[in-house]
């Protein structure tokens, strides 16, 4: 979400991190635009969003410890009828995102939550207000880019007490407008403190569009986390959302200044794919089960497997291809040590699939000796 930190206090008294992104320096001006303006054209920006898809994917990056070319692609989709969607998965220069063994899709409507895992082909639902629920939509990334929260039945994510949603900070009126115009990326912006956890700067020309954000942590002063936008499009009706973003995290727990300054997360996103309102079909909040898929259900004797897609066979192939992948990476430590989780893992679900076959076959047998 298009988030903030920084109260003035703040950002007197902390060091700027912001080495990636220097600055025009800030001059005094007369704002256009008063405090309570500024809110209700962010509110009203907000209250135009129903619905919204999409996709973002970040640039790929060589990272120790993990593959060359290794990035993170997530489709998203949301409305304000409590329907969500996401798609999660990672790519790297030999394996491409369609294939990550370990992807997972989340469907949640206002019901009922269902995991789906493509390693092992399983499907458990949930209750939506479950820790699994909670944990995906409190860290979904988007949510936070756009400060956007559009669930009704469950409380948004909170950060110090507190809510990450843009809208309902802004209706408490713990807002505030800087007397100084400052620059991102050389574009002017109004530095608006929504309150002593969140800042944020609006561009003069089109106040609504956010391009950064940043939270503070009160407990040390300094920024958590900062989220910058890039290059907006307007998609109608007073919508404007950005085509990239990159957020930064910070360890602002750390003992030092210095070391509050280091970037414990720092990717680049490109946004593709945007729907927004009425153009985002109910029908995108379903799940298509890939061959070999089972559906887990809670029994008394312990746990019941009912097939949702047939193909284990085909499973299994792309199970070897994962291997065959594996193998494949070049040959550093790091590569070494994917290829031995990708084979560990491998190698559990087939046992894992005997035995459960085993079981089916079991229970078959009896049924067939009891009838």
């Amino acid at each position: 979400m298009l988030l903030a930190c920084l109260n003035i206090a703040l950002i007197a008294a902390s060091p700027d991190p912001n080495a990636a992104f220097p600055d025009v320096p800030s001059f005094t001006d007369h704002a256009t635009h008063t405090a309570d303006e500024l809110a209700n054209i962010l509110i009203r920006k907000r209250e135009a969003f129903t619905a919204v898809s999409l996709v973002y994917q970040s640039l790929p990056q060589d990272v120790p410890g993990n593959p060359d070319g290794s990035y993170w692609r997530r489709s998203v989709s949301a409305n304000e009828d409590g329907f969500f969607i996401s798609h999660n998965c990672h790519g790297h220069d030999e394996l491409p995102w369609q294939s990550d063994p370990n992807s997972k899709s989340l469907l949640v409507t206002p019901g009922q939550a269902t995991l789906m895992e493509n390693l092992n082909r399983t499907v458990a639902q949930f209750d939506p207000g479950s820790d699994v629920v909670d944990y995906s939509l409190r860290t979904e990334v988007f949510f936070e880019v756009l400060a956007w929260w559009p669930f009704d039945d469950i409380p948004a994510p909170r950060n110090d007490s507190h809510s990450r949603s843009l809208r309902e900070m802004l209706k408490k009126q713990q807002y505030r407008l800087l007397p100084e115009i400052d620059h991102v990326r050389s574009t002017p912006c109004y530095v608006f403190a929504v309150n002593d956890v969140f800042t944020l700067w609006c561009d003069c020309e089109q106040p609504g569009r956010i391009l950064r954000s940043e939270i503070a942590n009160p407990k040390t002063r300094s920024i958590h986390t900062r989220i910058e936008m890039m290059d907006f499009k307007d998609f109608g009706q007073g919508i404007w959302l950005p085509t990239g973003f990159q957020i930064i995290r910070f360890d602002s727990n750390a003992h030092t200044t210095e070391l509050r300054q280091r970037r414990l997360f720092d990717h680049t996103f490109l946004v593709s794919d945007v729907k927004v309102n009425e153009e985002v079909k109910h029908s995108e909040f379903s799940l298509t089960y890939p061959p070999g898929t089972v559906m887990e259900r809670k029994a008394e004797a312990g746990v019941e497997y009912e097939v949702m897609e047939p193909g284990q066979s085909d499973h299994f192939r792309s199970i070897v291809n994962w291997c065959r992948i594996g193998s494949n990476q070049s040959r550093t430590e790091s590569s070494g040590q994917w290829r031995q989780h990708i084979l560990v893992l491998a190698i559990s679900f087939l046992v894992g699939c005997a035995f459960t076959y085993s079981i089916h076959r079991k229970k078959r047998l009896h049924g067939c000796s009891q009838g």
